[in-house]
């Protein structure tokens, strides 16, 4: 799906809030409709640098075209450090999140990992900084040590100017299967040849033909336009042939405000006139700056800016820039169900894999240990593929609270749809499925008493209104007494021949495969890169795999 979608939705909601509100804006002074351009900085419901939106009601898409090999069936997931771009609705105090469109940097192969990290022919480099924006969040990737020449990544970030060459600062490196071999790039046309059958990204060369499909279609491509490239084919040294260019055009059309979060380029200080952040130009010479003032303006500076933008999304008027974090913010939050707890050290809440340290400071109201269906807020920072939480306090559910929870089923009611399950989270809660509800793995006729489950749901008084089930059909049959672990994630550090796998690693974490292993069915080809899930014991300190389960 195309961002064409922002500009009617916008224009739509836009309509209807001015009738509804009496104006452009809300009584705070904040947009009643803005497209934000940003990164997910945590969860509970979906946190963008640092701003928490219900997306109870959100459309999650992918930033695609029909037929791109992006484009492909199956559920998308917001993870963290993804940058996203949004339709949005309220304030800071109540802003609701209407669309979410995840949109990565680059997709490609590694080819260089020193003196750069160079992926599809864009010089990549990862933040440690937290005050210099949000920390790279490595998936399937134990740190930056762990890419090599030849592995395929998913890089979301923000391109900047260093010494004067063009660089992504990345929010999000993900291993991706390495048996792939298409390319997704997106960033400014450079070098184009006069009659339009190439120009260059950063270090790639893209080759156009009579089969590519330009979006618009009869548009015509110009040096310094904005634009998303797809290849089919593999990269062929710093070649691609391209299937698809998207020309990027203003997003804000049809709503009040624009947002866009990044780094600071091409400024000479004092700049508030003219730089640019994430390619585009800005001009904050009338602006409001938060956290500091214009004359703390500077290359790599982490900044939010609010205004309006050009109707080609090349420049914005800026109104308002913000600074940095605010002193004292947390680096992430997350809001939701303990979910895969191993120990302190290995558990997950909303899909991201926490750690605990010595230092973690616990509410007096958690229990000791921590425990699946635990409703924790965590507030921490990243460090590689975990958060390592600094605080985490305990809650319990209120209307609205978006929950994520696995469990065996108990109290199942047929006739009424409802069912509970173990956690001090629903405690005097229900869970109730109806025509709402989407089944994995299994269907409406396998929830039963026993039947473990993973779910997803909304808290309205003492109900979990139940949108997803997914059942786990390999636990059944395990022996009786047997305690298993579960962890999902992107699989690495695969050792052995296809169908006969002896190691793999998860979240950091390496699980044995002995001859008593079960395998879903696909696992057996599973490649670096794959999603998948794993059932697990601990003999001693060793994980053992009890069964290996394909989520792709």
């Amino acid at each position: 799906m195309s961002l064409a979608w922002l500009s009617r939705a916008a224009a739509l909601m836009a309509a209807a809030l001015v009738t509804a509100c009496g104006g452009g804006g809300s009584p705070g002074g904040d947009a009643a409709t803005a497209v934000s351009v940003g990164t997910v900085t945590g969860f509970g419901s979906v946190i963008v640098d640092g701003v928490r939106y219900d997306d109870q009601a959100a459309t999650l898409s992918l930033d695609t075209e029909p037929g791109a090999p992006d484009d492909r069936p199956g559920a998308i997931q917001l993870k963290l450090g993804q940058r996203v771009v949004m339709l949005t609705t309220g304030d800071d105090r109540g802003a609701r999140a209407l669309r979410v469109n995840v949109s990565a940097e680059v997709v490609g192969r590694v080819s260089s990992t020193s003196p750069d990290l160079v992926v599809a022919g864009q010089v990549v480099t990862v933040n440690a900084d937290a005050a210099a924006g949000p920390v790279t969040v490595f998936d399937g990737f134990s740190g930056l040590a762990d890419i090599a020449i030849g592995d395929r990544a998913e890089v979301h970030g923000v391109p900047r100017v260093v010494s004067g060459r063009l660089v992504i600062q990345a929010t999000r490196i993900e291993r991706k299967p390495s048996a792939e071999a298409w390319v997704r790039v997106a960033g400014a046309v450079s070098d184009l040849a006069a009659d339009a059958s190439s120009f260059r990204i950063g270090g790639l060369t893209v080759q156009v033909d009579r089969g590519t499909r330009v979006v618009p279609r009869g548009a015509a491509l110009a040096n310094g336009q904005r634009v998303v490239v797809w290849s089919t084919g593999a990269q062929t040294g710093n070649t691609i042939d391209a299937s698809w260019i998207r020309i990027r055009r203003g997003e804000q059309q049809g709503a009040d405000e624009f947002r866009l979060a990044g780094p600071v380029s091409d400024c000479a200080p004092p700049c508030a006139g003219g730089f640019s952040v994430g390619g585009v130009s800005v001009d904050a010479s009338r602006a409001e700056f938060r956290n500091g003032t214009a004359a703390d303006l500077a290359n790599g500076r982490w900044v939010l800016v609010r205004g309006s933008q050009s109707a080609d999304g090349s420049s914005v008027a800026a109104t308002r820039v913000i600074l940095g974090r605010t002193p004292g913010d947390a680096e992430v939050t997350l809001r939701g169900a303990v979910t895969d707890y191993v120990d302190a050290q290995n558990f997950r809440v909303r899909g991201v894999p926490v750690t605990t340290t010595g230092g973690t400071v616990f509410a007096s109201n958690c229990p000791n240990p921590l425990a699946d269906g635990t409703l924790v807020e965590v507030q921490g920072r990243v460090e590689g593929i975990h958060v390592v939480a600094d605080d985490i306090a305990c809650r319990s559910a209120s209307d609205g609270t978006v929950v994520q929870a696995k469990g065996l089923v108990t109290g199942w009611n047929p006739s009424a749809g409802t069912f509970r399950l173990p956690g001090s989270l629903f405690t005097g809660l229900l869970l109730q499925v109806g025509p709402q509800t989407v089944y994995e793995d299994g269907s409406a006729g396998d929830l039963r008493n026993g039947s473990f489950v993973e779910i997803d749901g909304v808290v309205t008084g003492t109900t979990v209104a139940v949108t997803r089930v997914e059942f786990e059909p390999l636990r059944d049959g395990l022996p009786a007494g047997l305690i298993v672990h579960e962890t999902e994630g992107i699989a690495s550090s695969i050792a052995g021949p296809a169908g006969a796998i002896t190691s793999i690693t998860v979240n950091g974490m390496t699980f044995g495969v002995d001859g008593l292993t079960a395998f879903a069915p696909g696992i057996a080809s599973v490649v670096e890169g794959a999603q998948v899930k794993v059932l697990f014991r601990k003999e001693g300190g060793t994980n053992i795999a009890v069964a290996l389960i394909a989520k792709d």
